[in-house]
């Protein structure tokens, strides 16, 4: 995925979690590009699991923490999980876990949006790519 692979090297400019979101998350990177993240996901570094979608909103604003660092590689596995690795050492997680059997109206796991060029590519819970409009 082309829109995946311009990620590496942005910096996060700003990460929107907790309060009225609960556990989505929205990351945007280089003022550009906005990961929106409605599957689990967790932040780990090197030594521990730092924050995780299921979390108390006093440790899911460690995720903010991102702001300001550097994407370095991002994986995309074979059922849409990512792992995001950040300069500062940091790995954002995300597991694709809205399947065909949710029941709680839930259709996406994530979605990747170029602001530029009005693109989205969104993850639905068939596991198919969608190519959508940003606005």
């Amino acid at each position: 995925m082309e829109i995946v692979r311009s990620m590496i090297g942005a910096a996060v400019n700003e990460v929107i979690a907790g309060g009225s979101n609960g556990s989505m998350v929205v990351i945007e990177l280089d003022h550009n590009y906005v990961l929106f993240l409605y599957c689990c996901w967790r932040m780990n570094d090197a030594d521990s699991v730092l924050c995780g979608w299921n979390d108390q909103e006093s440790c899911l604003v460690r995720i903010k923490e991102l702001e300001g660092d550097t994407v370095l590689t991002v994986d995309v596995g074979a059922f849409y999980d990512i792992v995001i690795k950040f300069a500062s050492g940091r790995e954002l997680r995300v597991m694709c876990d809205i399947t065909p059997g949710c029941e709680d109206g839930q259709e996406e796991n994530w979605s990747i949006c170029n602001k530029q060029a009005n693109i989205c590519y969104v993850v639905d819970k068939q596991f198919q790519l969608i190519e959508t409009k940003f606005s």
